[in-house]
C-alpha cells in the first residue's frame, strides 16, 4: 500500500499547475516547426513561379515533390495538433497563390485542394480540376 500512495504522488507533482501552463502556452519546438512552415510556405508561390520561368515545365514538375513534401509537412503539423493559425493562414494563401499561377501540373493542383479541404473544411468555392478546363 505505501508503495502505491508514492507512485500517485509523483504522477500528481508532474502534473502541477507550473508544468500545465509550459504545455498551454506552446513549446519551443512547436514554435521552430511553425515558423519554419510559415517561411516556407510563404516562399512557395515564389519558387513555383520563378522554376515556370527559368526551367519552364519540366522544371516545375521537378518543383513539385518539393511542393508535395511542404504540404505533407503542413498536413502532419496539422494532424500533431501543432498548427498556429498565422500557419494555417499562410498554407491557405500559398495554396491559393500556387493555384493562381495556372500552371497545369497535376501534382501542385491536387495537393494544394487536399490542403485546402483539410484545413478550411467549410470552404464551398474549392477549385475542380475539370472546370478549369
Amino acid at each position: 500500500m505505501p508503495n502505491e500512495i508514492a507512485i500517485y504522488t509523483v504522477k500528481l507533482q508532474c502534473l502541477s499547475p507550473q508544468n500545465l501552463t509550459v504545455l498551454t502556452c506552446g513549446n519551443p519546438g512547436s514554435v521552430a516547426i511553425n515558423a519554419d512552415v510559415v517561411r516556407q510556405l510563404a516562399q512557395a508561390p515564389n519558387d513555383l513561379r520563378h522554376t515556370f520561368r527559368t526551367e519552364g515545365y519540366d522544371g516545375v514538375v521537378r518543383w513539385s515533390a518539393r511542393w508535395a513534401d511542404l504540404c505533407d509537412t503542413v498536413l502532419r503539423v496539422y494532424s500533431f495538433g501543432l498548427m498556429a493559425e498565422p500557419t494555417r493562414q499562410q498554407a491557405l494563401l500559398a495554396c491559393e497563390r500556387c493555384l493562381g499561377l495556372n500552371i497545369p501540373v497535376d501534382v501542385i493542383t491536387t495537393q494544394a485542394e487536399r490542403v485546402i479541404s483539410t484545413l478550411d473544411p467549410y470552404n464551398d468555392t474549392r477549385r475542380s480540376s475539370s472546370s478549369s478546363l
